[in-house]
């Protein structure tokens, strides 16, 4: 009975959410930006799917150029809730992320079966806090601006700033 249940429930969670993306229009973002944590520049694309005329999906991945021989790749799937202000669209965000950076170092261990490289990677989980606001340019591009919280292992906030195309 629980499966049941539970099968009706993602059926009717799916039905809505697609019946209801189809009223709205997706689109997709290319921004650069900032990293307090590391000080470093980065680029992220970011897509968003509609799931309603209020509440959006946006995965992203962003990536950090180098500075002091450590980049990064940040994986990110936040929630977006739209508040329509005449032409500005205020959001604020939650979502989850994987951050993870790569140290140019590497060690080389002598071994009895070899030679062994040691990368120092290091990849954690993160909660997303945050916010943006959306300009419209044209009826099919926008101006945005986002800026969220990463509560993790490397607490860091992240400054975004970009062009986005709707389709």
């Amino acid at each position: 009975m629980k499966k049941f249940v539970w099968m009706v429930m993602l059926m009717t969670f799916f039905i809505a959410t697609t019946t209801c993306a189809q009223q709205a229009k997706n689109s997709y973002v290319g921004s650069i930006g900032y990293q307090t944590e590391f000080q470093r520049f980065g680029i992220q694309l970011q897509g968003r799917y509609q799931l309603c005329p209020v509440a959006r999906l946006a995965p992203d991945v962003t990536f950090f150029f180098p500075k002091n021989q450590v980049s990064g790749l940040d994986i990110n799937l936040n929630l977006h809730y739209l508040i329509p202000v005449k032409k500005l669209t205020f959001y604020p965000l939650v979502g989850i992320g994987l951050q993870t950076n790569f140290y140019g170092n590497s060690s080389i261990i002598n071994e009895p079966d070899g030679l062994r490289t040691l990368n120092k990677t290091g990849s954690h989980f993160a909660f997303n806090l945050g916010g943006g606001m959306s300009y419209p340019l044209s009826d099919r591009c926008y101006l945005n601006a986002e800026s969220k919280f990463m509560v993790g292992y490397q607490h860091n906030m992240n400054f975004m700033i970009g062009i986005g195309h709707t389709f």
